[in-house]
């Protein structure tokens, strides 16, 4: 695996500080770069992708050693990733100096997949409008998301019941569903600043899936039961 990147780009995607259950993975394939995090090992998934050139397929988990690394970083505007075996090696090249950093034993991984179905249930709705109800959520509890068949309206109500609202899709759902997810996983995961696309994808999954996909970036969300 070998591609160059902007290792601001790559810092921020990766989560900059942020601590996690499981490290975020990156994941190289057919000329796209994916890099995922994951909230509470996994409920939530947030995956932000970009091109490259590069054709090989890998996945590798992000060492710490990485992530301090990028932060040292912000004058740069673009290094070079080298995988070999299971040493990582970043190149930075200037006109005048050049600098070499190896990080060894490095995880491959395999890449996270959620196979999409034809009963997938597909809601188009306003980018700016989605966020800031998320923004807005309670960090703690759970949200109960639903739709109902041939309504436009997608409500969604806080486990304390002091929190709740309705946003409208651009066209009548084509059946019932509902969807609990944990307030505080999903408020982190719509964390940031908003996509410049003006409208985005709200899917209620077969597989029990909250999928939200908007531009370059795609969240999925787990089912939780209310404890």
């Amino acid at each position: 695996m070998e591609f160059s990147i902007d290792p601001r780009w790559l810092f921020k995607a990766v989560g900059k500080n942020a601590k996690f259950h499981v490290n975020p993975h990156i994941s190289v394939s057919n000329g796209q770069l994916k890099v995922t995090t994951f909230k509470m090992k996994g409920v939530g998934m947030r995956a932000v992708q970009t091109h490259i050139s590069c054709r090989q397929n890998c996945t590798i988990e992000v060492p710490q050693m990485l992530r301090l690394y990028l932060q040292q970083l912000a004058d740069c505007t673009n290094i070079q990733l080298i995988l070999k075996d299971t040493t990582l090696r970043v190149f930075i090249e200037r006109p005048t100096f050049g600098i070499e950093y190896q990080i060894p034993n490095v995880n491959i991984l395999e890449d996270h997949c959620i196979e999409t179905s034809p009963k997938d249930i597909h809601h188009k709705i306003g980018t700016r409008d989605w966020m800031a109800i998320c923004q807005a959520m309670p960090a703690k509890g759970y949200i109960t998301f639903k739709c109902q068949a041939n309504k436009k309206m997608i409500t969604f109500k806080h486990s304390k019941g002091r929190w709740g609202g309705a946003i409208a899709a651009g066209a009548k759902s084509k059946a019932a569903k509902t969807f609990r997810a944990d307030s505080g996983v999903a408020k982190f995961c719509f964390k940031g600043e908003v996509p410049t696309n003006p409208f985005c994808t709200l899917i209620f999954m077969e597989c029990g899936v909250l999928k939200w996909v908007c531009g370059n970036l795609t969240i999925h969300l787990a089912p939780q039961a209310e404890t």
